[in-house]
């Protein structure tokens, strides 16, 4: 008889070593899950705000287009005329919505393509004038110019009141 109570306190003693051992277990697997998640919302929250980012920094983008001489049609001998610079942050917004925020895709590709449609529009509008890229433009056609420019900045609104309706789901931390 006493061999079996010898037996019980082992059978007990290994069921509760090993019950502490699951349990250790449950609670490290437990802690890396919420680690795991809280460092996913860290970083759509990041790349949430470089969305915001990239919206704020294509304003300028307009200043860019009318005023630094990217739009030149004149070249000098010894260079070519440069390229017009394209819409690279809302090329980066529509990039980042296609990883991270399907829900805003439609949305960042709208406003790529009315910043593309207006830098067109624009370009199309140079008689090779030394004057404001916009103001010729404005100059030779002012139902496109405000159509155009009406677009633009309808999609930019629009995305603007996405990325702050949105704001909740994809930059909690």
């Amino acid at each position: 008889m006493p061999a079996d109570g010898t037996v019980s306190i082992a059978l007990i003693s290994a069921g509760a070593a090993l019950a502490g051992v699951l349990l250790s277990q449950i609670a490290q697997l437990l802690q890396w899950c919420l680690q795991t998640n809280h460092q996913r919302r860290v970083l759509l929250r990041e790349k949430y705000e470089e969305l915001a980012l990239s919206l704020a920094r294509e304003m300028s983008w307009i200043a860019d287009v009318d005023g630094s001489g990217l739009l030149s049609t004149q070249a000098t001998s010894a260079a070519p005329a440069p390229h017009p610079r394209y819409p690279r942050h809302a090329r980066h917004a529509v990039t980042l919505s296609y990883i991270y925020f399907p829900l805003l895709i439609d949305l960042c590709e709208a406003y790529m393509n009315a910043c593309t449609a207006y830098l067109v529009m624009v370009i199309e509008s140079q008689p090779g004038s030394s004057s404001s890229a916009l103001a010729n433009a404005y100059k030779h056609n002012r139902e496109s110019f405000a159509s155009h420019s009406d677009n633009l900045k309808a999609a930019h609104e629009e995305l603007e009141e996405a990325i702050t309706l949105y704001a909740p789901l994809y930059a909690k931390a």
